[in-house]
Order: C-alpha cells, then sequence, then structure tokens
C-alpha cells in the first residue's frame, strides 16, 4: 500500500524517534530466550528493521494516522509489531511467551539449539544415541515424542496409556540417561551442602554409583541412597520421606540402572548418518507411492512406527526434500512434490 507524502513524513519522524527502542527491546527479548548478545543484537536488528518493513507495506493507519499518538501509545504499538515478528521468525505465537522453564524437556527441545553450546538432547555424542537406543522401549519411545513437543496428552494416546504415566516414562528416561552419562545431566552438586546423613550414605559407595548421584536432583538421589544404603523399598522409602508412592516411583525404577553407571550398552557402533540413510531408502520407497501433493506421515508418527530419533527423521526428511521428493508447507508439514522434475527422481 503507497504511503502518501503525509504519512511517509510522518514514519520517518517515527523512526528517528523510536528506531533505537525497538532494537533495544528485541534484543532484550532474544536474550531472554537464552540467545548471547552478540547473536541477539545482530537478529535484533533486522527483527527491527522487519517491524519497520511492515508499517510502511499496511499503511499503518493506526499510526500514521494526521492526529498524532501520545509516545506511550506508539510505543506499544511498535513493540507489539517487534513481539510479533519474533513469534513469526521463531514460528511460535505470542502467547508462548512466558518464564523459560529449562527443566521442562519441550522447552529444552525449542529453546537449546538457540544456546551457544548445544544441549546434548538435541545434539548428542554417539555413546548418548547409544544409551537412548538401549532404553526400555516405551521409555524410549516416551522420550523421543517428548523431545519432539508432543503434549503429554497426545504422548499417552500414542502410548495407550494416561498422560500421568507417559509423564512418569519421560522422567525415567530422562533420569536414566543422567545416571549413566554425565553428559546427559546437570553440574553435580558439591557434596558438602548436603545434609549429614546424604553424605555418609553416599561415603558408603562406589565412586562410579556417588559421582552419578551428585549429578541428579535432591529426590532421585534421596530415594536411590535409601534402596542402595539401607536395602529400603517403594512404600518403605515413601513413608520415610514423607511423599506418595508415586512420586518416587521413576526414580526407583532407575535403581538397576546404577549399578553400573557410565558403561554404554553392548551395541554395534554404526558410522554417522548410517541411520539417516536407511531411514531416507525406506522412505523414499513410501513417499514415491503417494499422490502429488498428499501429506507425507508426521514427525512423531515415523519416530513411533520406525523406532527412531527426531533428527534421524530431519536428516532423512532434509535428504528427500533435497532430492525433490518432498516439499515442506511450514507447521503444516511435508508433502509430496507436484513438480515434474520429482517424478522422474522417484523413477
Amino acid at each position: 500500500m503507497p504511503l502518501t507524502p503525509e504519512q511517509s513524513e510522518r514514519l520517518a519522524v517515527l523512526y528517528e524517534k523510536f528506531g533505537t527502542r525497538l532494537v533495544g527491546y528485541a534484543r532484550r527479548k532474544l536474550t531472554g530466550y537464552g540467545w548471547g548478545f552478540a547473536a541477539a543484537e545482530s537478529l535484533a536488528e533486522d527483527i527491527a528493521q522487519e517491524a519497520w518493513i511492515e508499517v510502511s507495506r499496511t499503511g499503518a493507519k493506526d499510526l500514521l494516522r494526521p492526529d498524532v499518538l501520545s509516545d506511550n501509545e506508539t510505543r506499544g504499538m511498535l513493540f507489539a509489531r517487534v513481539k510479533t515478528q519474533i513469534g513469526r521468525h521463531f514460528g511460535r505465537s505470542r502467547s508462548h511467551e512466558r518464564p523459560v522453564d529449562w527443566s521442562d524437556p519441550v522447552t529444552c527441545n525449542v529453546l537449546c539449539p538457540l544456546m551457544s553450546e548445544p544441549c546434548p538432547l538435541t545434539a548428542p555424542s554417539a555413546s548418548l544415541l547409544r544409551l537412548v537406543d538401549a532404553l526400555p522401549e516405551r521409555e524410549r519411545a516416551a522420550l523421543l515424542l517428548r523431545l519432539d513437543g508432543c503434549p503429554m496428552k497426545v504422548l499417552g494416546e500414542h502410548l495407550e496409556c494416561d498422560a500421568t504415566t507417559g509423564r512418569r516414562l519421560v522422567d525415567t528416561a530422562l533420569l536414566r540417561l543422567q545416571l549413566c552419562h554425565a553428559e546427559a545431566a546437570r553440574e553435580p552438586v558439591a557434596l558438602a551442602t548436603l545434609p549429614a546423613w546424604q553424605r555418609e550414605g553416599l561415603a558408603k559407595l562406589p565412586d562410579a554409583q556417588r559421582e552419578a548421584l551428585l549429578r541428579v536432583d535432591d529426590l532421585p538421589r534421596q530415594v536411590l541412597l535409601l534402596h542402595l544404603g539401607e536395602g529400603l523399598h517403594g512404600n518403605e522409602i515413601a513413608a520415610r520421606l514423607g511423599v506418595p508412592r508415586d512420586a518416587i516411583k521413576s526414580s526407583y525404577i532407575c535403581a538397576v540402572a546404577l549399578k553400573n553407571p557410565g558403561a554404554a550398552p553392548s551395541t554395534t557402533a554404526r558410522k554417522k548418518g548410517e541411520a539417516a540413510r536407511a531411514l531416507a531408502e525406506v522412505l523414499r520407497g513410501e513417499v514415491a507411492e503417494l499422490a502429488p501433493g498428499e501429506r507425507v506421515p508426521a514427525e512423531r508418527v515415523l519416530m513411533a512406527r520406525l523406532r527412531c530419533s527426531s533428527k534421524t527423521v530431519r536428516t532423512a526428511m532434509k535428504t528427500l526434500r533435497d532430492e525433490g521428493l518432498v516439499t515442506s508447507r511450514g507447521s503444516q508439514g511435508m508433502y509430496r512434490s507436484t513438480t515434474g522434475g520429482d517424478l522422474a527422481v522417484a523413477a
């Protein structure tokens, strides 16, 4: 929409007055999402510029009208446009803005790729991948679905259980990984900060078990200490700690994993990318059978059916997209290509 000379002049005045403020506001929002200052500064300038372009393209009659708004009203409208541009950039609604809970696997999966050092669960090592492969089937499926952003209700439907059981499966899988692999756990807690009974119990354990317990949360540590050190079982532990039996179930199940922490399962190591290449070969045949424009099964469906990680599915789908077999429609998912070139590739 072309601007009138009066609107163009008004836009120039607004840019001069609020240009720097918009960049600063965008930078604060991005650092709140976990971006480092330098990266946030660079992207904030692009975000702010997109907001100004949006104003000029639409005519923004509310901002560029003849009767001048107050500074507070103008700033509020411009900041709202910046938040909209940030939401578009990440493909997330403004309604998702809330304090960051880094303990939530879904939040971790979404935001950790933005960090300067990637989260081990979004960029796992070969040894951690082997541990994930060795998890019990339902725990592995629950963890992979949850890391892919699957809500608990939907996760339960996939695993044919309720949301509470689904959450317990995810918690158990994560605790197993933390116990067996330091890469998936937090920094160890200082031994001196623990209560005396925990320090005494830890002193009786082998070094590997002690180190594993120091890098998990307090409740799992207490449960495992009471089981390993004092030989207590589920109901006894719950009574000693004064918590419901269900609250300790995930920790109690993981006692077996603690008997040999840090040991990778005895599986044959795969070459990097081998799983994704094999999956691409399988999907290539399935996609070729779809009608042009037909939707490819969702990522979480492929993960559950083919028992693989979200990273493997995404890598395989990228291969098919590079070949021209599939096209992405953003949040709608992947679809069988309708161009003539992809038919030759499929043949």
